[in-house]
């Protein structure tokens, strides 16, 4: 017979069933708590991590060249599994993890069907998790259980809009599609305008949320709280900070998008990725590319323009905030404390910090060499693009066209790239190198660049803050005399950011390097992306 303090110690908040089975001698039923212990002062990722509680003993999982081995964690009681989510939040059926295209009892799935009613997800349970900071920058624990172990212990993930907890909660299989609603689907292209693009924050939140049929909020772009807790799972069974060494590193940014479309690994398992350094798609607990040369924008968190983290848990108020729902200012998040220290446009992640709202960047060094660098950083401070003829400097955007009838004098009008999106209420300052030159902004239709009312022509430099609706950014320059106006007089443009910035972690690491997972933190409205992957979260 168990110590009957200790079983009601450890048996706190968990139904009376299995409180039952403990006072019955059941220890089957005691709670499992796995945790691990990362030390920053050791250079070696995966040696920088050491087994705790009950994880101990434990094989870690491990990628080969051409299968996956879940060393000790195949059973473990967080392994999620995938299914056809309706857009009730209600499961349809659940899908042979070994093939996706087919049921678990073997027939035909709609995983690649965009009639059906609903998306393709991953079910986790209930996990119960906390983290615990050490002394050292970057140094601190993790705890996850299948019960609430004592009060520490949180399920943000399971956690409803109304602040209940549920048995379940959900993330997309696959990176979003789809230009009005954002899907969960196998076989969609992820370019060609029905995939991921770049757009604006709140561009992708609507269309996330274009999945609630009824009144309640269940659906939503990808959140914070699920991705922190998820990163940390990987560490656990991979036993390592570096986790693209031990799943797969990932795409590149130079893939070629406009060919990639959404399933590639359908017959993967749920564990699949390339550990030689190679460039390909990664799958980690039946997901689709998790981190990569794809860039996540999860709900939850931001970045001040002290470059200071902001974060919020839970679509309510139960995790303390005092914002109900999410939005893309900070305001009524809670101040994580991290505030890493790189003013760069170009800086490399050196510490992190262990907190409630799980590890986040605390320190950042300078890189010069943009293709190795880890962040970048927190805020877009400061953005120079080049005018050329035929074109911007590096071959992006568009060509700057007239832009007035041929008696009159002649500006140039320029749209800022397709990626470059201002957010509602964000403010942008614009000047250029060269002289006498007046500028008026405006913003276009991201679909045919046409550029609406403009602000009329200002002195620069000039603030302009985006209308409730966001815009693409398009510039109109001439000179002070009226007359033609060309692009060497107008030179170098310089755009000035002061948007929210930081919602982008891909991976999990607690350092700077090329071969780590915590790649690429963006900022909301990163000037060079390539793409945003718009993932999907329902709390039914």
């Amino acid at each position: 017979m168990l110590d009957l303090i200790q079983v009601i110690k450890a048996s706190k908040g968990m139904p009376v069933r299995d409180l039952v089975s403990k006072l019955a001698g059941d220890k089957t039923s005691l709670p499992v708590i796995y945790g691990w212990h990362a030390d920053p002062s050791v250079t070696d990722p995966a040696q920088a991590v050491t087994y705790l509680e009950n994880a101990v003993g434990k094989t870690p999982a491990a990628m080969g060249a051409s299968t996956f081995s879940y060393g000790g964690w195949a059973r473990a009681f967080f392994m999620p599994k995938p299914c056809m989510l309706r857009y009730d939040g209600t499961v349809a059926y659940y899908l042979d993890p070994d093939d996706y295209s087919k049921k678990a009892d073997g027939t035909a799935s709609d995983v690649a069907n965009a009639s059906f009613e609903g998306n393709a997800m991953m079910e986790w349970p209930l996990i119960w998790y906390k983290f615990v900071p050490g002394e050292a920058d970057g140094e601190g624990s993790f705890y996850c259980s299948d019960h609430q172990a004592d009060e520490s212990y949180k399920c943000w993930c399971s956690t409803d809009p109304e602040g209940e907890i549920k048995p379940h909660f959900y993330t997309s299989i696959y990176n979003g599609t789809g230009t009005s609603c954002t899907r969960s689907l196998s076989g969609q292209l992820l370019d060609n305008g029905n995939g991921v693009q770049p757009t604006s924050a709140a561009t992708e939140n609507s269309r996330a949320a274009a999945n609630n049929k009824g009144s309640a909020p269940i659906w939503s772009t990808e959140l914070w709280c699920d991705r922190v807790l998820i990163n940390a799972l990987l560490v656990l069974i991979g036993k390592s900070l570096d986790t693209q060494a031990v799943f797969g590193s990932g795409l590149t940014d130079n893939a070629d998008i406009s060919l990639l479309r959404t399933g590639a690994l359908d017959q993967a398992g749920l564990f699949a990725g390339d550990v030689s350094g190679g460039s390909s798609f990664v799958k980690v607990f039946g997901m689709e590319n998790w981190w990569g040369g794809l860039y996540h924008r999860p709900l939850g968190l931001i970045g001040g323009t002290d470059n200071t983290f902001r974060c919020k848990l839970t679509y309510g108020t139960s995790d303390g905030s005092e914002a109900v729902g999410y939005n893309l200012t900070g305001s009524g998040y809670i101040s994580s404390g991290a505030q890493p220290d790189g003013t760069s446009v170009d800086s490399e992640i050196s510490a992190m910090a262990f907190g409630t709202f799980g590890m986040l960047p605390s320190g950042c060094t300078e890189s010069q060499d943009f293709d190795t660098c880890y962040a970048d950083t927190f805020r877009s401070s400061r953005r120079t693009y080049q005018l050329q003829q035929g074109g911007w400097g590096g071959g992006i955007g568009s060509v700057p066209e007239v832009y007035g009838s041929e008696s009159e004098y002649y500006p140039i009008r320029v749209c800022v790239p397709d990626m470059i999106y201002l957010d509602p209420g964000e403010s942008v300052s614009v000047s250029t190198t060269g002289q006498g030159i007046m500028v008026a902004v405006g913003v276009c239709d991201p679909a045919t660049n046409i550029k609406s009312s403009d602000s009329g022509w200002q002195q620069q430099p000039y603030t302009f803050t985006a209308p409730a609706s966001g815009s693409k950014l398009c510039l109109v320059f001439r000179n002070s005399a009226n007359t033609a106006v060309s692009v060497s007089d107008v030179g170098a443009v310089i755009l000035d950011r002061t948007e929210p910035a930081v919602s982008l972690i891909g991976g999990t690491a607690n350092r700077g390097s090329q071969d780590g997972a915590f790649s690429l933190l963006m900022t909301v409205s990163k000037d060079s992306a390539w793409t945003t992957a718009r993932g999907l979260a329902c709390k039914p």
